[in-house]
């Protein structure tokens, strides 16, 4: 909505029955069919000819990434379709670091970044090992997770050991899913998955507040950018559901050396967390859309107005005719709908950022956040069946 707001021309890949499809404001939709996820994109691609790709979830990059892969590969007239992914994404030597955190953590490190003692566990042989030299309470992370959901807090060993089993396999014993269906069920059902392990790192917990720096970026060139501090989330380690706008220099510096370091284009999300002395700790990035990219920076930038700037004359640093918000900014919809710890004084004196002018697409969001609270609630009565169980085992 942001960008058709900006002068862009905008047509939507999703599956069937998403809710971008109540978005009147869309010129085209496509439908992105699951058991043909990357014939799906290259037919939206043909249709539409895009001058440029925007990635809203992680998986929707790595499918880009594994595109581009397979399509270098096999070489032959395909340099358009390269051409494009690259300059919408990035350098193709960055992609990995896009995917997955524990390396792009490492790199933050080596570019001189602020971040957390991290150790990454590629192998069961380096846990007891490592384990004993991580200081706790401490944050276990595993790889090609979204929306942290692949993040635990541990405040030992034995929680460490049980939260690395069951993030490191998607469907094996040691899993939620393993120990609820079994192990062999799993193997049949999900076949290589079941057993697949995913890269996991151990972080030292930072005590602070959580924060956000989304950039807009072209071949290492960060164009715009806005900086936010989380003042509620959805859930633990969740997206933010209030925020405020803030101008922090360190974080600012941190995304301009990363985006630079590996020639990064399109919306890119870094996650930080303020400490009480205000020192930005580099998190993770996320190299897609992030909540926050429609809103105005505190001098008035905004990132979809940004972009199109650069592509009429190739310059950046665009003023909105919007006035920068000075107010908290409920997002839209869990913010508006879900007040977990935030108080009712800054509920209540925040702006509200519903999309009024889609009132199709607001009655929507609100039936899907309902159904996704039933969801939840369900979700949670068979963990804690699962915990039950697991303590008598």
């Amino acid at each position: 909505m942001a960008l058709t707001k900006a002068g862009f021309q905008v047509a939507v890949l999703s599956p069937p029955g998403n809710l971008s499809r109540k978005v009147t404001s869309i010129r085209a939709h496509y439908t992105c069919w699951p058991w043909a996820r990357q014939r799906s994109i290259k037919r939206a691609i043909k249709a539409w000819l895009p001058n440029l790709l925007v990635c809203v979830d992680g998986p929707a990059v790595a499918e880009l990434h594994c595109l581009h892969d397979r399509t270098r590969k096999e070489g032959g007239g395909s340099s358009l379709l390269l051409n494009l992914i690259e300059a919408s994404l990035g350098d193709p030597t960055g992609f990995p670091f896009a995917r997955e955190n524990s390396r792009f953590i490492e790199i933050a490190q080596s570019a001189g970044v602020r971040c957390p003692e991290t150790v990454i566990l590629r192998d069961d042989n380096a846990l007891h090992g490592e384990l004993a030299a991580v200081p706790f309470p401490a944050i276990v992370k595993a790889d090609r997770s979204h929306g942290g959901l692949g993040v635990r807090l541990v405040k030992n060993i034995d929680d460490a050991r049980t939260a690395i089993g069951a993030l490191a396999t998607l469907f094996g014993r040691r899993s939620t899913m393993g120990y609820l269906i079994g192990e062999r069920a799993a193997s049949t059902i999900f076949g290589s998955l079941s057993r697949r392990r995913r890269t996991v790192c151990l972080q030292r917990y930072i005590v602070g507040r959580p924060a956000n720096r989304a950039v807009l970026c072209y071949k290492g060139q960060v164009l715009a950018g806005i900086s936010v501090e989380a003042l509620d989330t959805e859930y633990e380690f969740g997206p933010a559901s209030i925020v405020r706008v803030i101008d922090h220099l360190e974080m600012a510096l941190a995304a301009e050396t990363l985006v630079r370091r590996l020639g990064l284009s399109g919306f890119i999300g870094f996650d930080f967390a303020l400490d009480p002395e205000g020192r930005a700790w580099l998190l993770e990035m996320n190299a897609r859309v992030t909540p926050t990219c429609h809103i105005c920076a505190a001098d008035g930038t905004n990132l979809p107005a940004a972009l199109l700037q650069f592509f009429r004359i190739g310059e950046s640093g665009v003023q909105s005719a919007r006035g920068s918000i000075e107010k908290p900014i409920v997002l839209f919809p869990h913010g508006v709908m879900h007040r977990r710890s935030c108080s009712s004084l800054i509920y209540d004196s925040s702006e509200h950022d519903v999309p009024w002018d889609e009132p199709e697409l607001v009655y929507a969001s609100i039936r899907y956040v309902l159904r996704k609270g039933r969801l939840k609630r369900l979700r949670e009565d068979l963990l804690r069946v699962y915990n039950r169980l697991l303590m008598r085992g």
